[in-house]
Protein backbone atom coordinates (compact mmCIF):
# COMPACT_ATOMS: atom_id res chain seq x y z
CA UNK A 1 0.00 0.00 0.00
CA UNK A 2 1.25 3.40 -0.87
CA UNK A 3 1.63 6.26 1.45
CA UNK A 4 -1.36 8.01 -0.80
CA UNK A 5 -3.77 4.95 -0.03
CA UNK A 6 -2.27 5.13 3.20
CA UNK A 7 -3.84 8.87 4.08
CA UNK A 8 -6.41 8.53 1.92
CA UNK A 9 -8.29 5.52 4.33
CA UNK A 10 -6.91 7.31 7.41
CA UNK A 11 -8.67 10.68 6.01
CA UNK A 12 -11.84 8.24 5.11
CA UNK A 13 -12.17 7.31 9.02
CA UNK A 14 -11.61 10.38 10.80
CA UNK A 15 -8.22 11.04 10.79
CA UNK A 16 -7.14 14.85 9.93
CA UNK A 17 -4.39 15.47 7.24
CA UNK A 18 -1.81 16.34 9.57
CA UNK A 19 -2.18 13.14 11.68
CA UNK A 20 -2.71 10.60 8.82
CA UNK A 21 0.80 12.33 7.28
CA UNK A 22 2.42 11.87 10.82
CA UNK A 23 1.13 8.44 11.16
CA UNK A 24 2.29 7.44 7.22
CA UNK A 25 5.41 9.38 8.26
CA UNK A 26 6.47 7.27 11.08
CA UNK A 27 5.18 4.49 9.17
CA UNK A 28 7.54 5.20 6.63
CA UNK A 29 10.07 5.68 9.22
CA UNK A 30 9.32 2.24 11.08
CA UNK A 31 9.82 0.60 7.52
CA UNK A 32 13.51 2.02 6.56
CA UNK A 33 14.73 0.62 10.08
CA UNK A 34 13.53 -2.50 8.81
CA UNK A 35 15.49 -2.47 5.67
CA UNK A 36 18.45 -4.71 5.15
CA UNK A 37 21.15 -3.87 2.92
CA UNK A 38 23.08 -6.47 1.14
CA UNK A 39 26.08 -5.21 2.93
CA UNK A 40 24.66 -5.96 6.01
CA UNK A 41 23.68 -9.64 5.20
CA UNK A 42 26.82 -10.15 4.35
CA UNK A 43 28.38 -8.83 7.45
CA UNK A 44 26.00 -11.49 8.81
CA UNK A 45 26.26 -14.49 7.00
CA UNK A 46 30.56 -14.00 7.36
CA UNK A 47 29.60 -13.98 11.15
CA UNK A 48 27.62 -16.72 11.29
CA UNK A 49 29.62 -18.83 8.88
CA UNK A 50 32.60 -18.21 11.10
CA UNK A 51 30.66 -19.02 14.22
CA UNK A 52 29.56 -22.16 12.56
CA UNK A 53 33.17 -23.12 11.87
CA UNK A 54 34.36 -22.61 15.10
CA UNK A 55 31.47 -24.92 16.24
CA UNK A 56 32.30 -27.61 13.84
CA UNK A 57 36.11 -27.18 14.53
CA UNK A 58 35.02 -27.79 18.35
CA UNK A 59 32.79 -31.18 17.22
CA UNK A 60 35.33 -32.76 15.06
CA UNK A 61 38.16 -32.39 18.25
CA UNK A 62 35.73 -34.03 20.60
CA UNK A 63 34.82 -36.49 18.10
CA UNK A 64 38.58 -37.57 17.65
CA UNK A 65 39.09 -37.42 21.06
CA UNK A 66 36.12 -40.07 21.53
CA UNK A 67 37.44 -42.09 19.06
CA UNK A 68 40.46 -42.01 20.60
CA UNK A 69 39.57 -43.09 23.80
CA UNK A 70 36.70 -46.02 22.50
CA UNK A 71 39.92 -47.37 20.06
CA UNK A 72 42.16 -47.73 23.49
CA UNK A 73 38.88 -49.23 25.20
CA UNK A 74 38.65 -51.93 22.65
CA UNK A 75 42.42 -52.39 22.39
CA UNK A 76 42.48 -52.81 25.90
CA UNK A 77 39.59 -55.23 26.08
CA UNK A 78 41.08 -57.48 23.35
CA UNK A 79 44.24 -57.63 24.88
CA UNK A 80 42.68 -58.40 28.33
CA UNK A 81 40.47 -61.27 26.34
CA UNK A 82 43.70 -62.71 25.13
CA UNK A 83 45.23 -62.53 27.92
CA UNK A 84 42.73 -65.02 29.83
CA UNK A 85 42.17 -66.75 27.03
CA UNK A 86 46.17 -67.79 26.77
CA UNK A 87 45.91 -68.28 30.62
CA UNK A 88 42.75 -70.95 30.24
CA UNK A 89 44.37 -72.38 27.46
CA UNK A 90 47.90 -72.48 29.65
CA UNK A 91 46.25 -73.48 32.01
CA UNK A 92 44.55 -76.22 31.06
CA UNK A 93 47.40 -77.63 29.65
CA UNK A 94 49.36 -77.41 32.41
CA UNK A 95 46.81 -79.47 34.33
CA UNK A 96 46.89 -82.35 31.89
CA UNK A 97 50.70 -82.38 31.67
CA UNK A 98 50.65 -82.74 35.65
CA UNK A 99 47.87 -84.99 35.89
CA UNK A 100 48.49 -87.27 32.64
CA UNK A 101 50.03 -90.94 33.45
CA UNK A 102 50.56 -93.10 30.56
Amino acid sequence: MTAAETIRKLKSVGASDELAGGIVEVMEEREENRLVTREFLRAELAMTREALRTEVQGLRAEFHESMVTQTRWIVGSAAALLAAFAGLILGGVYFLLAHYRP
